[in-house]
């Protein structure tokens, strides 16, 4: 039995890691610029995926190199050095890169609010981006950020089944 769950276990890590490979692979060819850009932006987040924060922090500072005014990758990095807990790198990166865009810049906010301890700011965040992307039509990202906004609900008492519920519904419905 307990060889049955080790090889499990080894396959979905070999599964997860596939799109690290595949896209690695990928760029090693000469590609289009926008399709380059686009396959380093999707390794960033394979690397995410796969817990790897370091490589997804040099991606996506390498993409903000190329374009310092992107507040996707400005806030790409933000989140990476937070997984890394690399509290000074993020005041500083803030401080050369400040997130533009106010739902992203609540959300990691939010983020750093919950690390302190504060909760309600950090629902608030989360549940303010979720209700943005909503309005752009963005549901997969509003998804992410709701289920994240509910997980922080139900810390403090604040979550019913009913709201699980109705997650999974959206999820159902525009995953």
């Amino acid at each position: 039995m307990l060889s049955e769950i080790c090889r499990t276990i080894e396959h979905a890590a070999a599964v997860h890691k596939l799109p690290v490979d595949y896209l690695s692979r990928l760029l090693e060819n000469q590609l289009p610029a926008d399709i380059n850009k686009v396959a380093r932006s999707r390794l960033g987040f394979a690397y995410n995926t796969v817990t790897e924060f370091n490589m997804a922090l040099e991606t996506f500072q390498k993409l903000l190199a190329e374009e310092p005014e992107s507040n996707f990758y400005r806030y790409q990095v933000a989140r990476n050095l937070h997984a890394l807990a690399r509290y000074d790198d993020i005041d500083r990166h803030l401080g050369q890169f400040p997130i533009k865009d106010d739902s992203m810049d609540a959300r990691f906010r939010s983020d750093l609010a919950y690390d302190r301890g504060e909760i309600m700011a950090a629902i608030d965040g989360a549940a303010y981006r979720t209700r943005r992307m909503r309005e752009a039509g963005n549901y997969r990202v509003a998804l992410d950020n709701q289920q994240v906004s509910l997980w922080r609900s139900a810390l403090v008492g604040r979550a019913s089944v009913a709201d699980c519920d109705g997650l999974i519904a959206q999820g159902d419905q525009h995953g």
